[in-house]
């Protein structure tokens, strides 16, 4: 009898922990979540407020990023589930998606503070030239004509424009102005290859 209730006690207390883990992985969970719609709202606002207000979508940026890296990249596993493509405001979830997973590969490339700051704030605007272009032309498509192609391409130089407004570092410029170089020196609008780009700007460009 002993032995039975000793087993019966020991089933329970596993079944406890068990139910434990689960409420605290739930409640992670739950907290991302909210942690990541709140943060791409708030890039949807920097976003717009990037034409009218340059200085204080800068001021946002920079605290987005040390938003994301401070609440968001320890818990590494969970962020990456947070991930999604379909819900919300496209433009702001694909800047979202590209930051956190560009900060996520910055921490494990040992990036300091200031790097990690560089690589966030211009993850999050890598795209922000695209503002400038016909709703029609911001995504790239294979049917797009020579000049369509072109046009497309001009937001690479459209986003260092307002980069420049907004009074962006170094870092963060670099890495909106080699978004769209390749390794190998097939991409645009420089034709750079890596040893060219930034460390910052080879990781966004992969990750985009």
């Amino acid at each position: 009898d002993d032995l039975v209730d000793a087993a019966t006690h020991a089933r329970q207390r596993a079944y406890a922990e068990r139910q434990r883990k689960l409420a605290r992985q739930r409640s992670a969970e739950q907290r991302c979540a909210r942690q990541y719609a709140e943060a791409a709202r708030t890039c949807k606002q920097t976003l717009e407020l990037v034409r009218g207000k340059p200085g204080e979508a800068r001021a946002q940026a920079e605290a987005l990023s040390r938003a994301i890296v401070d609440k968001m990249i320890g818990e590494q596993d969970l962020c990456i589930r947070m991930l999604v493509d379909g819900a919300g405001d496209k433009a702001s979830m694909h800047a979202m998606n590209v930051a956190v997973i560009s900060l996520l590969m910055g921490r494990c490339f040992g990036f300091i503070e200031e790097e990690m700051q560089d690589l966030g704030v211009g993850a999050l605007l890598h795209d922000v030239g695209k503002e400038e272009l016909p709703a029609r032309l911001r995504h790239r498509d294979e049917n797009f004509s020579p000049n369509e192609l072109r046009v497309y391409q001009e937001h690479v130089e459209a986003g260092l424009v307002q980069a420049r407004r907004m009074g962006l570092s170094a870092g963060a410029t670099a890495v909106i102005a080699q978004h769209h170089e390749h390794a190998d020196g097939s991409g645009f609008p420089e034709q750079l290859n890596s040893d060219r780009m930034t460390m910052a700007a080879r990781i966004v460009a992969l990750v985009n």
